[in-house]
């Protein structure tokens, strides 16, 4: 879901497509409306003149016409701006545009299981609106190993059953060989453009690429969206004196994460908030900049926490229980807990630590999953 607005492309693998307008493999012509990319409110290509007028579908797509860029009220894809060009790749010299919405603010204080019972059912609609809305022949659901990944998953296999589930289980012999290995990323090709994206966001790097269609459901956004990655983990652990790595109880599944040398970025200046709505405030308005995955060529990703009612949600907790969230992912536990239980069994002590598949080796085994679950388990 990658373009370039203006003169000339800076990529080669970028097509041009009409005068000044580039984009990469996979998009849609209708009525000289470029669009690519899913809705989960409702099918893009019957609902195209109306996102010209100011429809804004919840989902993540991109609609070009007549040099415009449309897109969700959640943007989900950086925007670049110079001159009479713009884009979505990262230039040197560009403007970087952002779009922030407001928060709702309220009084109304919920519990952590009302909030996982609302982000459940958020979850929920939005896997069952994906495919209501889109015509999916083949959905692979990529585990990892840790909580997002596994929350997907768990909800999906309440929707559908014909998926196939794409585990790369690490090999005593990758321990000396790339992350890209020890991951299991495949690529059937590289270009300009793969190679450019992956340098510049890290979700683009530990991605696999293929030639044709491909989709995968993916855990991206389950902690931005809900204050639980590092630049919301800061503010939070700041709030109470501390720093990043002071936060996490050693038994709690952030604690060997947060203790990683490459946060130590966030340890230069301690940041200060009035009050918890300060503090809230703050944390609504890094989710807006924390893109971390759209569509690439003929990859395209379902991202069913990519929503911002979740975050919605988040705002009625008390900071303490945002942090405890932060620090164990309690909520995503306990949605995991309503729809498949069983997969807990599978998951990670630690967030990217501590033998990540130890678990998933001792008691894979023993789950029971639909017959018409196709397992490529490498």
């Amino acid at each position: 879901m990658f373009f370039f607005i203006g003169d000339t492309s800076p990529l080669e693998s970028l097509e041009q497509v009409e005068p000044r307008l580039y984009l990469d493999k996979g998009w849609i012509n209708q009525d000289s409306i470029w669009y690519k990319g899913y809705s989960t409110d409702c099918k893009i290509s019957e609902k195209l003149h109306d996102i010209l007028q100011g429809y804004q579908p919840a989902g993540k797509w991109c609609v070009i016409h007549n040099e415009k860029v449309y897109h969700p009220r959640l943007r989900g894809f950086p925007l670049h701006e110079l001159n009479d060009s713009i884009t979505n790749l990262r230039i040197k010299g560009y403007k970087h545009i952002v779009s922030v919405l407001e928060p709702n603010i309220t009084n109304n204080v919920i519990s952590l299981n009302d909030a996982a019972t609302k982000i459940g059912n958020i979850l929920l609609e939005n896997t069952q609106n994906f495919f209501k809305f889109n015509n999916i022949e083949k959905m692979n659901v990529l585990y990892s190993g840790g909580l997002d990944t596994l929350t997907s998953w768990a909800v999906l296999d309440n929707v559908i059953k014909n998926y196939t589930l794409d585990v790369y289980v690490p090999k005593e012999t990758d321990k000396d060989l790339s992350l890209h290995h020890k991951l299991g990323r495949i690529r059937e090709y590289t270009s300009d453009l793969i190679e450019k994206i992956s340098n510049d966001y890290w979700g683009y790097d530990i991605s696999s690429c293929y030639t044709n269609t491909n989709w995968y459901l993916t855990g991206y956004y389950a902690e931005a969206i809900q204050f639980r990655d590092a630049e919301a983990i800061t503010a939070l652990a700041n709030y109470k004196g501390k720093w990043i790595d002071e936060l996490a109880k050693p038994h709690e599944y952030l604690y060997w994460f947060l203790k990683r040398p490459s946060l130590d970025k966030y340890k230069k200046t301690m940041l200060t908030f009035d009050d918890d709505l300060a503090l809230k405030k703050y944390l609504y308005n890094t989710i807006f900049v924390d893109y971390q995955m759209w569509h690439f060529d003929n990859n395209l990703t379902f991202n069913p926490f990519f929503d911002i009612r979740i975050t919605d949600v988040m705002m009625q907790l008390s900071i303490d229980d945002i942090t405890l969230n932060s620090m164990t992912g309690i909520i995503q536990k306990l949605i995991v807990h309503r729809f498949n239980t069983q997969l807990l069994s599978i998951l990670s002590e630690y967030k990217n630590e501590k033998n990540v598949f130890d678990k998933f080796r001792r008691n894979f085994g023993l789950i029971a999953l639909d017959s018409a679950v196709t397992l490529n388990i490498r």
